[in-house]
């Protein structure tokens, strides 16, 4: 069930309406939201149902095992096993084809698979990997009961693409970490706020994402060469708000569910096109995997420590391994790659700081979207040849026409362009506006929205870009 759709959104009001009749019984309340996250799931692919509750049994137990042993060693070598077991099934589903093909050239046999891709796996073993982790360095206990584990995994707000949440946030929100059953207490404010978000996600995926692929986007990007040079920017720019717009919108749609459940979720997304700075984008793009890639293998790595040479290898790897992690594919390896190499080149020529001055600031805010632009080229290309071909039609001319260029593209791109460049405030100002309304204008708002999305939504609606990650 994807969530721009009239079935989730049947399924969502019963879940609330549900939960919230179950408001005095938390620990029912609790295992409805266990059943209803993995009838979710299983919506989608019923048998995935087993490998997901697998991935929790095998957190749950390594977890367990690891609070038990006294020696750092013994510790170490149960996470070992456990990690190893996690990435040996994100491998296996997601990256066996991508392996065998590498080694075509040796002789070997490099036919396909044919497995399909669980929906989330890149999610949800990053999280179990996360709590493992931690309990392993001290940093959060081993939880005892087996379904708040499987709970935290399956919390369907999040669970298919993120945000990526750490033990210690979400567990004792489940009255897991020797924290009491939580009750639900009706809050006009927190159920406000979860309404807003849904509101903004929707719109930013079917007003600005679905518009802009169906519009420009996917056409562009597979013709390139039927295009002018005109055309081809506004689809690098378009794709480029479209991917934000889609992934942001999720995240937004996630953190506003999760609230209207009474849960807390990090916020993912903080406007990343304004960044003056690669270093301030990944502080504000996919906020949640930053911090994951950081704490579990940037520093592990090395981070910072030792000589520059050390720590730039350090950080190129986890952008290359951070760009496999999207996909498998040698054009995903060249994005995170790219990403590593400007990011070792701002730390070298010190341009990761904060400008002094508002022409430094403008300067570096066109030329970080710009570099994240180029990348993007090749995260959305299918080939290399694909993303060729799109950078060298950007240099063919045409730029004196360009009839595939509407309004509705024109329209939909300043806006997105406009929004990200908007002064922090402005935002905060309408969201507490609308939380701060009384309902039968909250209720309006939605309905407004909801015609206009319906509106804009003629042509189809797409999924959600991270479902293949």
């Amino acid at each position: 069930m994807l969530f721009h759709t009239p079935a989730f959104g049947i399924f969502l009001v019963v879940c609330v309406t549900v939960a919230w009749l179950l408001a005095r019984r938390p620990q029912a309340r609790l295992w409805f939201l266990l059943v209803a996250s993995y009838y979710f799931y299983a919506c989608w692919e019923p048998r995935f149902v087993v490998l997901m509750a697998g991935c929790a049994v095998l957190d749950w137990g390594g977890a367990l095992l690891i609070a038990r042993q006294r020696h750092r060693s013994a510790r170490g070598a149960i996470l070992a096993v456990v990690g190893g077991l996690h990435l040996g099934l994100l491998g296996l589903w997601k990256y066996a084809d991508f392996i065998l093909e590498a080694l075509a050239p040796l002789g070997l046999d490099a036919r396909p698979t044919g497995l399909v891709l669980p929906v989330g796996i890149s999610f949800f073993t990053f999280q179990g990997i996360g709590y493992v982790v931690d309990v392993c360095k001290g940093r959060v206990g081993a939880e005892r009961s087996l379904w708040r584990v499987m709970l935290f995994l399956a919390f369907f707000p999040q669970l298919v693409a993120g945000p990526i949440v750490r033990a210690d946030r979400l567990l004792p929100q489940l009255g897991g970490q020797g924290h009491p059953p939580p009750s639900l207490h009706l809050d006009d404010r927190d159920f406000s706020r979860g309404i807003s978000l849904l509101i903004l996600g929707l719109a930013k995926k079917a007003i600005l994402a679905d518009v802009l692929a169906r519009e420009i986007v996917d056409r562009v990007f597979d013709l390139p060469r039927m295009y002018t040079g005109p055309e081809v920017l506004a689809a690098v720019y378009g794709y480029a708000l479209q991917i934000y717009g889609d992934f942001s919108g999720y995240s937004d749609m996630a953190v506003g569910m999760a609230l209207l459940f009474g849960i807390s979720l990090p916020r993912n997304f903080d406007r990343p096109y304004r960044a003056a700075s690669l270093q301030n984008f990944w502080r504000r793009w996919h906020i949640t995997l930053s911090i994951w890639l950081r704490d579990y293998l940037y520093i592990p790595l090395g981070g910072n420590r030792g000589s520059k040479v050390a720590r730039d290898r350090n950080l190129l790897v986890t952008m290359v391994l951070g760009g496999l992690w999207h996909g498998a594919a040698w054009t995903f390896v060249a994005w995170g790659g790219m990403h590593g190499v400007w990011l070792i080149v701002e730390r070298r020529l010190g341009l990761a700081g904060e400008r002094s001055t508002w022409w430094r600031k403008a300067l570096g805010v066109f030329v970080t979207f710009h570099v994240v632009c180029l990348a993007w080229i090749f995260f959305r290309a299918p080939s290399f040849e694909g993303a060729a071909e799109m950078i060298l039609q950007l240099g063919r001319g045409g730029w004196d026409a360009a009839p595939n260029l509407n309004r509705t593209i024109l329209g939909v791109l300043a806006f997105g362009l406009v929004e990200q460049a908007l002064p922090d405030d402005w935002g905060r100002r309408v969201y507490g506006l609308f939380v701060r309304a009384p309902a039968l204008a909250q209720a309006a708002v939605l309905v407004l929205v909801l015609r206009l999305v319906g509106a804009m939504s003629q042509g189809g609606s797409s999924p959600f870009i991270y479902f293949q990650f």
